[in-house]
């Protein structure tokens, strides 16, 4: 991975003023590893964080990490009710503010942070106006919001809609092979806006072959 990548990675996640971000990835280059970086970095700013399963069950989400993050996060599973607890079952189906905010307890939402996992699943069961609604609202009571969407699962109107949630964006995309590299590539960029729509900061990075792409991204989480 590029030093240019790596800086705008790690800026953002160390970053003071992180309210709501978005990671786009597709079937071809997968983003998870994004928020488990975020949560490595979470676990020592944020007293509690909640992450919100709905594309895979825990134990697969969690291999690979730390035993110490694993008991500094909260997972709520709406998966699959054969691999979760009773009271998460209905997490899918009922998915709305009031939800997350009963799962999370009595912790205060000021200092309290939520990773999606992804909101694309929950777009098969709910309205785009409804998920665009609740991840508004849900953004704008908690300290930080991430969530994962794979963008070549949905068409230009519903990404442009999504953007709006979040006024950070990483957008991680594979590029064709070339003469000098036979395997994939991929780049990865960083998109900053104003409340007003503005763009103020853009940054692209590439890198190398994609296969290479996790050990660095899970060292600059864990640094």
């Amino acid at each position: 991975i590029c030093p240019r990548a790596m800086s705008l990675l790690e800026s953002l996640l160390t970053g003071e003023d992180v309210r709501a971000v978005s990671v786009q990835d597709s079937t071809h280059l997968n983003g998870r590893l994004l928020l488990k970086c975020f949560l490595t970095h979470w676990v020592e700013r944020y007293p509690s964080i909640h992450v919100f399963l709905y594309d895979m069950e825990e134990h697969r989400w969690t291999n690979g990490l730390a035993q110490g993050i694993r008991e500094r996060m909260v997972l709520h599973c709406g998966y699959s009710q054969h691999w979760c607890g009773e009271k998460d079952s209905d997490l899918l189906k009922d998915f709305s503010v009031q939800k997350c905010v009963e799962a999370v307890g009595h912790a205060p939402l000021q200092e309290v942070a939520i990773i999606i996992d992804s909101v694309s699943t929950l777009l098969l069961h709910h309205t785009l106006s409804h998920v665009i609604r609740s991840l508004k609202l849900l953004g704008s009571k908690v300290a930080s919001l991430l969530y994962l969407v794979h963008s070549d699962l949905h068409d230009s109107h519903v990404m442009a809609e999504l953007n709006h949630v979040t006024f950070t964006r990483i957008l991680l995309k594979s590029q064709e092979p070339t003469d000098n590299c036979t395997g994939q590539r991929g780049s990865c960029s960083l998109v900053h806006c104003k409340k007003s729509g503005r763009v103020v900061k853009k940054v692209r990075a590439l890198w190398g072959v994609v296969s290479s792409l996790a050990p660095p991204l899970y060292l600059l989480g864990t640094g």
